[in-house]
């Protein structure tokens, strides 16, 4: 096929929607090369037009896709840094939360094992006594009011 009829058939085609990208970028290329005949040059501005357009569309959707990726990656490094946050938060809770203290003697105490001793051997002495023992003398006996 020789490239007037070529040119014709794809001008025709793609004026119906019906070229590749390839196609039209040849297309575009004859056009602006003037190798087109005659009564077709009058399609010359509408060419170089949609390829002025493709070209700024190209060179703008490359930045805000950028930025974007930019953009996206921040987000993703704060959420990160949110969740260690949180969950290093809530362990650090917890711990403290599950921490055993008690005054034994007047004096802070936080090994566990000595805490349960300490209470079991409080539990005994307060079972072990009189049934008559009530709550209101226990608690004079824990706050010391006579």
């Amino acid at each position: 096929m020789n490239n007037e009829l070529r040119i014709r058939t794809l001008t025709e085609r793609f004026l119906n929607g019906e070229t590749t990208l390839k196609e039209e970028q040849w297309l575009a290329q004859c056009y602006r090369s003037h190798r087109v005949p005659e009564d077709l040059l009058a399609l010359r501005p509408m060419f170089m037009g949609l390829e002025a357009i493709s070209l700024e569309h190209e060179r703008a959707g490359s930045k805000p896709a950028r930025k974007a990726a930019i953009w996206r990656r921040w987000v993703a490094v704060a959420a990160c840094a949110a969740i260690l946050l949180a969950g290093g938060g809530t362990l650090l809770w917890q711990r403290q939360q599950n921490e055993c203290v008690a005054y034994i003697y007047g004096k802070k105490c936080t090994d566990r094992d000595v805490v349960m001793k300490e209470l079991q051997r409080s539990i005994t002495e307060v079972t072990a006594a009189d049934g008559d023992v009530d709550v209101e003398s226990q608690l004079n006996d824990l706050f010391e009011i006579n």
